[in-house]
């Protein structure tokens, strides 16, 4: 993947805020070790989002949103197996 248009992460709660945020996932990938890579679609302003994401501070989330991401990750990596 072209990393100046994809985001290459392995951490699934910091791809399913950017999710939450409008991120689009564009694939996976299962590396032998097992790790899940997540493909994600660079959007303007989402080297932000990710400082927000590692800041520890709080921001505002829709809750449903968040973790209708997360199911949607964990669906995906279970439907590779």
């Amino acid at each position: 993947m072209n990393h100046e248009t994809h985001l290459d992460i392995t951490d699934i709660y910091a791809s399913a805020y950017l999710l939450s945020q409008g991120v689009e996932l564009d694939g996976t990938e299962r590396t032998p070790d097992g790790r899940v890579h997540f493909h994600l679609r660079r959007i303007e302003g989402m080297d932000e989002l990710m400082q927000v994401y590692w800041s520890n501070k709080p921001t505002p989330v829709v809750p449903a949103q968040l973790y209708a991401s997360l199911k949607f990750l964990k669906s995906v990596i279970h439907s590779e197996r």
